[in-house]
Parts: C-alpha cells; structure tokens; sequence
C-alpha cells in the first residue's frame, strides 16, 4: 500500500518547503530574542520606579492569562498539525505541512510574544525587581525556543516528522 510518503519526488519538494521554514522559524526566534532583550534592558535601567497596586494587579492577570494561553497554544497547536498532515493528499502533502508547521509555530510564537510583552510591562513597571516571580512570564518564549530545537524544520527532521504523524 502507497502512501503519500512514497512519493518518488517528494524529498526534492521537500527541500525547498524545510528551507522556507527554516527562515520562518529563525525570524520567529531573532524576533523573540530581541523583545527578550528589551525586558532585560529595562529591568537594568529601571531602578526607581515602584509598582503600583494596580499595576501588581495588572501584570498578575496577566500572568494568569499568559500561562493559561500557552497551555492551550500548545495544545491547539499540535491539533493542527496533525490534523492538517493527516487529511493531506500525495499531491498538496508538502504545501500542508508547510503550512500547518507554520501555524503551529505561530500558536506557540503568540504565546511566547505574550510572555514576552508581560515581561516587558513588569520590567517597566517595576514589578520584575520587587516581584522576581514575575520571570515566570519568560516560560513561553523558553516553551518556544525548546520546541523550535526539538522540532528544526530540517529536511530530515520535517520528513520524520511527518512519518509519524500519517503512521499514527
């Protein structure tokens, strides 16, 4: 039984979609380090500034909010994957799972922006040097960084990956 896997041609179609993504995914990660930047930035320079009540209350739901829309990026993001490569046709297989690789790392890349922009508004605010607790808005830019290694669009790694996902 033939599958779309077996395509003749599909490594040379393969190659140029894991290229693409490849520089898809090394913007997403030079965009995240450098808002990274910016919160370690300001939480140096800012050193007078308290928080206010209302801010603390701010950036904490924030957090909440933050933590609570990683856990379902992540989640919602392998549901597209997998549901993207599996209806894939031997003919659109490669276009689906460039596209779904590409939504799925931009579900998890708007968590970590999230994260990321929280940590900003504490490190402003002043919140980051009272309340250290508050790194914990880095955990989905961490998230990203760790799946963006374990996941590296290589022609290899897109191939295997996909391999699993129609074997299972």
């Amino acid at each position: 039984m033939s599958g779309p896997l077996d395509a003749p041609d599909l490594d040379a179609k393969l190659r140029p979609a894991a290229f693409v993504l490849r520089v898809i995914a090394g913007a997403m990660a030079a965009g995240l380090a450098l808002l990274a930047a910016m919160v370690v930035y300001f939480h140096v320079k800012v050193v007078d500034r308290v928080p206010t009540t209302e801010s603390l209350r701010t950036i904490n739901l924030l957090t909440t909010v933050t933590m609570l829309f990683t856990l379902i990026a992540v989640f919602v993001s392998e549901l597209v994957w997998r549901t993207r490569v599996r209806v894939a046709t031997e003919e659109n297989l490669v276009a689906s799972a460039q596209s779904a690789y590409i939504a799925r790392s931009a579900a998890r890349e708007g968590a970590a922006l999230l994260g990321l922009v929280v940590a900003l508004l504490a490190a402003q605010g002043g919140v980051l040097r009272l309340y250290p607790a508050y790194w914990a808005n880095l955990a989905p830019a961490v998230l990203f960084g760790t799946y963006l290694w374990a996941h590296w669009p290589s022609d290899a790694n897109l191939k295997a990956e996909l391999k699993e996902v129609l074997a299972g």
